[in-house]
């Protein structure tokens, strides 16, 4: 029997849509019965989950994926997906408040590294300021026996500029930059990369790893195959840096 689920969406847009987009791509179909069924909420208007992290706006983000979520359960879904990495900030919260399961994309990136790269020991992480400071994919990774590369404030800052004044007000993508924080982080001792934002995710939908000389595990793809899985589909397999 075919599996419905629901998507936490709008955080922000375009990155909703590339998860998307990337669901139908991933999956292997001859014929449109062969995809998912889903509900998707683009619920753009959620207030920043990196200013409230940061203590920059009062403005509560939980409030609102709280009601997203319930109308969720209430349209019997049988798991909730949230394709932002910030916001999984809220996670324990959030899934104390439902009996649907939601996934955790960041403990599924471990988890797919562990796998896949079981002898990787030094991670870099590229996300918003929110997703680092409040130390979402430290604490997995350093429980995992890994180490986290910090990332200096000159690759933040360059990382923030192609989050919020590329991607997020639609500008053109300077590919180029993207590539030289990669290669920075390369040269700071990392073994791998983690996209550990849905934006940097549109990025690297584009790229790819053509330019790259070490993994980039992308969370937005450990979790698009990760639903595809659970909806019990096949996945269309990409080729992996090792």
């Amino acid at each position: 029997m075919s599996r419905f689920f629901g998507i936490l969406g709008g955080l922000g847009p375009q990155a909703t849509i590339n998860f998307m987009q990337t669901l139908i791509e991933r999956t292997v179909a001859n014929k449109d019965q062969d995809h998912m069924n889903y509900i998707a909420f683009q619920h753009a208007t959620i207030p920043d989950r990196t200013a409230f992290i940061l203590k920059k706006t009062e403005a509560n983000p939980f409030p609102y994926l709280k009601e997203d979520a319930k109308k969720l359960e209430n349209m019997k879904v049988d798991f909730i997906v949230m394709p932002c990495n910030t916001a999984h900030y809220f996670y324990n919260q959030l899934q104390n408040e439902i009996s649907v399961p939601i996934i955790n994309m960041i403990d599924e990136t471990i988890i797919y590294i562990k796998k896949n790269y079981s002898h990787i020991k030094k991670i870099g992480v590229l996300a918003t300021e929110g997703t680092i400071r409040s130390h979402l994919y430290n604490d997995v990774i350093e429980k995992n026996g890994m180490t986290v590369i910090p990332t200096p404030i000159e690759i933040q800052q360059t990382t923030n500029i192609l989050i919020y004044d590329q991607i997020k007000k639609k500008r053109a993508i300077n590919q180029d930059l993207y590539l030289k924080i990669i290669n920075q982080m390369i040269s700071l001792g990392c073994e791998l990369i983690i996209l550990g934002c849905t934006e940097l995710s549109v990025i690297n939908s584009d790229v790819g790893s053509l330019s790259i000389s070490l993994p980039i595990v992308d969370a937005q793809q450990v979790l698009v195959e990760k639903t595809i899985r659970l909806c019990r589909k096949n996945v269309v397999e990409q080729i992996k840096v090792v």
